[in-house]
C-alpha cells in the first residue's frame, strides 16, 4: 500500500516514467486480488448466503462472523445430573462423551421382522441403470450442482474450489469416484466428519438442545451425490403414498392436509366407537437408525449389489468428531446411524421408514389395526408420515 502510495504520488507530481505506470498497473491488479482473497475468506467465515459485487464487504463479513460465533458460543451446560458445567476441558469432554454413546450400539438389540407387504420390484432395466459406472457427466453435474461456499468437511476444500479448478483436477475427481464403484472400500480414504452444533433455542441448557450437523469432506459428496441423483427418479415408485417427506414430486403438507381433515373427521364422529390418533416425533431419528436395518432394507429393494456396497462403506466407515469453538476433537469411529449433512441420508431415511409402513399395513390386513375412511368416498388410513 506505501508503495503503491509513492508511486502515484510521484506520477501526480508530474513523474510520467512508462516504467512507473507500468508498476502501479502491477501493484494495483496485486492489490486487488489480495483485496479479493480477504473478502471471500470472511465471506467463507461468515456463512453468508450471497456475496455482492462491487464494494468490498470485508467489514460486513467479519461483523457476521463475530455475530454468529458470538451466538454459537458454548458457555455452560448442564450435565446428566443437572449440574452446571463451565470448564471448557470439561464441556468437551462432556460433549464427546454424549456422541460417542449417541452413536454406539443398544444393548437390547431388535430383530427384523419381514411381512408379506415389501417394495414394489424395480425392473432389470432399472436395475442396470441405477448400477452403472459412474460417468464423467453425472460427475462433473453433481460437482457444479453443489452449493459453492458452504461449510467445508476436514480437508477444507468446498465445491467452489472444485468448480473454479475443475480444468485442472476434474480428470483426478473422476478417476477417484470411478475407482469407487469398482472398489468401494476406498470410500474410506475421504470419509472423515466434523459435527458442528447448532443452537435449536436461543439458551440451550443441555446437550440434547444442539443439532448436529455432519461436515463432509466435498470429495465424499461428490459420490454421494452421483448416488442420490440415480436413486431419486425411483424413490417415488419405491414408496408408499403414506410418506410425503423428502420424496421428490410429493408435498409434505399434503399429508399434514389430510391429518388435519382426519382429525376433524374424529372430532365430528358419532356413535358408540370412537377413534384416537397417536402422534409421534421421532428423537434422534438419523443418529439411532441401525446399520443392518439400513442394509436389509436395501436389500429387500433389490437395488444392485454394486450400489449397496458403495452405501453401506460410506455409512459405516465413517470417523467424526465434535468440532469444539472452532478446534477439532478426537475422531471416534461410530457404530449406528446417519448424517445429517450427507446428501443421500434423506433418501436412505425415507425408505427405512416406509418399513414402518409395511408392518402397519402387515398389522391392518391381520385385523391388529383399525383404519379410518377419509370422507364418504376417500381410501382408508392407517397411518401418515411427514
Amino acid at each position: 500500500m506505501a508503495r503503491l502510495g509513492g508511486i502515484q504520488n510521484r506520477l501526480q507530481n508530474g513523474t510520467r516514467h512508462r516504467g512507473l505506470i507500468n508498476l502501479e498497473n502491477k501493484l494495483q491488479k496485486e492489490l486487488g486480488e489480495i483485496l479479493k482473497k480477504e473478502e471471500l475468506m470472511w465471506f467463507q467465515r461468515s456463512r453468508a448466503k450471497w456475496l455482492m459485487d462491487g464494494d468490498r464487504n470485508t467489514r460486513y463479513y467479519h461483523l457476521k462472523t463475530v455475530s454468529r460465533r458470538r451466538r454459537n458460543n458454548i458457555v455452560m451446560l448442564k450435565d446428566d445430573h443437572g449440574d452446571w458445567i463451565e470448564d471448557s476441558g470439561k464441556l468437551q469432554e462432556l460433549v464427546n462423551n454424549y456422541y460417542k454413546q449417541l452413536f454406539a450400539l443398544p444393548d437390547q438389540q431388535t430383530t427384523w421382522q419381514q411381512t408379506n407387504i415389501t417394495f414394489p420390484e424395480l425392473s432389470n432395466e432399472e436395475i442396470t441403470s441405477i448400477g452403472a459406472e459412474a460417468t464423467y457427466d453425472e460427475i462433473r453435474s453433481a460437482v457444479f450442482e453443489m452449493s459453492p461456499w458452504k461449510a467445508p468437511g476436514p480437508d477444507g476444500f468446498q465445491a467452489g474450489f472444485y468448480q473454479h479448478s475443475w480444468d485442472v483436477v476434474g480428470a483426478s475427481v473422476c478417476d477417484f469416484v470411478q475407482k469407487v464403484w469398482r472398489m468401494p472400500s476406498t470410500i474410506a480414504m475421504v470419509n472423515q466428519t466434523d459435527i458442528c452444533l447448532i443452537p435449536k433455542v436461543d439458551h440451550p441448557e443441555v446437550v440434547t438442545q444442539f443439532r448436529p450437523i455432519s461436515l463432509c469432506n466435498t470429495i465424499y459428496k461428490i459420490v454421494s451425490k452421483v448416488i442420490v441423483a440415480r436413486l431419486k427418479s425411483y424413490i417415488p415408485k419405491l414408496v408408499s403414498p403414506f410418506q410425503t417427506g423428502f420424496v421428490p414430486g410429493r408435498n409434505i403438507h399434503e399429508n399434514i392436509i389430510v391429518a388435519k381433515e382426519m382429525v376433524h373427521s374424529m372430532h365430528m364422529a358419532r356413535g358408540r366407537k370412537g377413534y384416537f390418533a397417536i402422534k409421534v416425533d421421532l428423537s434422534k431419528a438419523y443418529d439411532k437408525l441401525s446399520w443392518e436395518f439400513v442394509w436389509r432394507v436395501l436389500t429387500e429393494a433389490k437395488f444392485p449389489d454394486n450400489i449397496i456396497n458403495i452405501i453401506m462403506h460410506s455409512i459405516t466407515s465413517v470417523e467424526t468428531n465434535v468440532k469444539w469453538h472452532g478446534a477439532r476433537a478426537e475422531y471416534f469411529r461410530p457404530h449406528r446411524g446417519i448424517r445429517q449433512g450427507d446428501p443421500i441420508s434423506p433418501y436412505l431415511f425415507v425408505l427405512c421408514m416406509d418399513k414402518l409402513s409395511h408392518l402397519i399395513c402387515h398389522a391392518v390386513d391381520e385385523g391388529e389395526w383399525k383404519t379410518l375412511k377419509a370422507g364418504r368416498n376417500g381410501p382408508l388410513v392407517s397411518h401418515l408420515m411427514f
